[in-house]
């Protein structure tokens, strides 16, 4: 693991990823006070889309742009309010200091209720379990509430794919599981307890023959 770091480990690009640029940019023109137009919208995805012919082919980008029309048409239709845009944070949890960005906040206009919104580009279909455990939404959430003094009102996930949404929440019990674990994870770290994740991923990580000898810096 001494040599990781040495490593050019690529940027994994995907179709959802490079879409995501496009919801950024849409969320951010709402966030401003403008509304953008298709023609506006098509033109910012033709543009990535040529810059990673390596990974989007014809089927993709016409596939891509079905999902960000599909995205774009639920947020106008449901009048959709903007109150952030990847906000920075860096917060102390358990003597571990952790950097991120919450994507992306909506806030209803009449209630005033706050959510953490995440649209979804992918094809994969959501479950109960994968929505209650995700940690990105429990950090995020605990980021709000260090950030704010407040804790947010809910978690809106929505799916371009199926033009559904997903609704889940993050409390006291969430934050013990999220605090707990990071406990944990920077013990192992500090201890130098680098136990490798293996998943299917991992056929194609240029560090994989690096995990095999993980124990040996026990």
């Amino acid at each position: 693991l001494r040599n990781i770091n040495k490593m050019n480990i690529p940027y994994h690009k995907t179709q959802h990823k490079l879409i995501t640029q496009v919801m950024k940019y849409f969320l951010t023109r709402l966030y401003n006070g403008i509304i953008p137009t298709f023609k506006e919208l098509q033109r910012k995805w033709n543009t990535i889309c040529l810059e990673n012919k390596d990974i989007i082919d014809e089927k993709k980008n016409i596939s891509g742009w079905q999902k960000i029309v599909t995205f774009a048409t639920w947020a106008q239709d449901n009048k959709i309010a903007v109150g952030g845009v990847s906000i920075p944070y860096v917060i102390n949890v358990q003597n571990v200091v952790m950097q991120g960005n919450i994507d992306q906040i909506l806030v209803d206009p009449e209630t005033k209720k706050v959510e953490l919104f995440y649209p979804n580009f992918t094809d994969r279909e959501f479950d109960e379990y994968s929505i209650q455990t995700y940690l990105k939404y429990t950090i995020d959430a605990y980021a709000f509430n260090e950030l704010y003094k407040q804790p947010v009102d809910g978690i809106h996930i929505y799916s371009a794919k199926s033009n559904k949404n997903y609704y889940t929440y993050r409390g006291e019990q969430d934050f013990k599981r999220l605090t707990s674990s990071i406990y944990n994870i920077g013990n192992a770290i500090a201890g130098k307890y680098f136990y490798p994740r293996e998943n299917i991923m991992c056929s194609s990580c240029p560090g994989k023959m690096y995990c095999r000898y993980w124990y040996q810096n026990q």
